[in-house]
């Protein structure tokens, strides 16, 4: 149906489609046009090309870049970045996967035992292994600026059995640890780096992630570069 003003005039605006006809036909011209340009633009696309910069805007500074200590405010689009996570989840699923560690199993019930990746190496250059996750969970459970704390009540202690093995030992039987461990409480800091920088970590983190801390800068700029030396296939830095 083509609206009819008044004077009985067709001005081609249809109310089915909010659109002036018109400029519709006028828009399929285009069509030819649009259709000679789109195979060189898919062209240009098939060939990706190292480098760039990729701009991210947030509302507001967070409190911090350690995922310990963060709080109601942490960002994860600016955390997962930098660090890499115990157990990671499918997307549409949520169900667990691997992630820092390749897998992980119940001897008994209030056992958990995770098998890490061997060779990875934190931004800072040192190593990542059983120790280092131990120092990550004990900070969780023990810190008093530890924000996720909450999010480990199952948790009792932490046995590091060989360099890549390591025992979470529970207060009561937990199959939800696994895929909690995919979230801030899972992320592994460098335990050199947190020693020595204390409190100012916050604004200093090192994980084993995809891109590598550089500055911040409150209220205008949090920079990041990609990692050379990253593990995962497919990933910024990954070489293999």
């Amino acid at each position: 149906m083509t609206y009819l003003p008044q004077d009985g005039r067709s001005d081609g605006f249809d109310p089915r489609h909010g659109v002036w006809r018109r400029g519709l036909l006028k828009g399929l011209g285009a069509l030819p046009l649009l259709q000679a340009l789109a195979p060189a633009s898919a062209s240009a696309q098939e060939k990706p090309r190292r480098g760039g910069v990729l701009k991210l805007a947030a509302a507001y500074s967070p409190q911090s870049l350690d995922p310990l200590t963060g709080g109601p405010r942490a960002r994860p689009h600016l955390l997962y970045p930098l660090f890499d996570t115990l157990v990671e989840f499918e997307p549409r699923t949520l169900a667990a996967r691997p992630g820092l560690a390749t897998s992980w199993d119940y001897p008994d019930p209030k056992t958990l035992v995770f098998t890490l990746r061997e060779g990875i190496r934190f931004h800072d250059g040192t190593a990542f292994d059983a120790a280092a996750v131990k120092f990550n969970l004990d900070r969780a459970l023990n810190d008093e600026r530890s924000s996720v704390r909450g999010d480990l009540q199952s948790l009792q202690s932490i046995e590091v059995l060989a360099s890549n093995k390591v025992a979470l030992h529970l207060n009561r039987p937990d199959t939800a640890l696994p895929l909690i461990l995919a979230d801030r409480s899972g992320m592994m800091s460098s335990p050199k780096a947190v020693g020595e920088k204390g409190k100012m970590y916050d604004r200093g983190p090192v994980g084993t992630g995809p891109f590598r801390f550089v500055r911040w800068d409150d209220g205008d700029v949090i920079e990041v570069v990609r990692n050379e030396n990253y593990w995962k296939p497919a990933c910024p830095g990954w070489t293999g």
